[in-house]
């Protein structure tokens, strides 16, 4: 006669051993697994940013002060205020060039004036929303000029 050995006792009931190091494997796991979730959880609320338009700051404005915001805007003409003994710069934007949207005043301090710098430049502000309703900049960024744009011909 031939012998045959039963897969599930050999699998399964012969291990007690193994099923204690088994259960402290998947407590290990579960252990690292919820370790993973509260350190991304945090780190993503630490580094959110809300990216507004000038209306939508404005509607927002007492929930968004002194929260990270990164603001778009075009400059408005004539707004613009720099001294580059102190490298202060102080400057309007609103959500159309030429709108008379109440403008946002963009505040950056330690920063060289940009080069794109001009009325109705398009602007990127990074920074905090002050009490005063006056915008902090950390970043500024300035989209380049439409006459670096290349007119395809047909």
């Amino acid at each position: 006669m031939t012998r045959t050995s039963d897969w599930t006792t050999s699998a399964v009931g012969e291990t007690s051993g193994d099923s204690r190091a088994w259960i402290k494997f998947v407590m290990g796991g579960v252990v690292i697994l919820v370790a993973l979730a509260v350190v991304l959880y945090s780190t993503s609320q630490g580094n959110a940013q809300y990216f507004l338009t000038v209306g939508e700051l404005h509607d927002r404005q007492a929930e968004m002060v002194g929260k990270d915001v990164r603001i778009t805007g075009f400059v408005v003409a004539d707004s613009i205020s720099y001294d580059a003994r102190i490298l202060h710069l102080e400057f309007d934007i609103v959500d159309q060039a030429g709108s008379d949207q109440e403008p946002l005043r963009i505040v950056i301090d330690g920063e060289p004036l940009p080069d794109q710098m001009d009325d109705e430049a398009q602007a990127i502000a990074e920074g905090r929303l002050q009490t005063d309703g006056t915008f902090l900049a950390e970043t500024l960024m300035m989209k380049c000029a439409s006459k670096y744009d290349v007119e395809i011909e047909e």
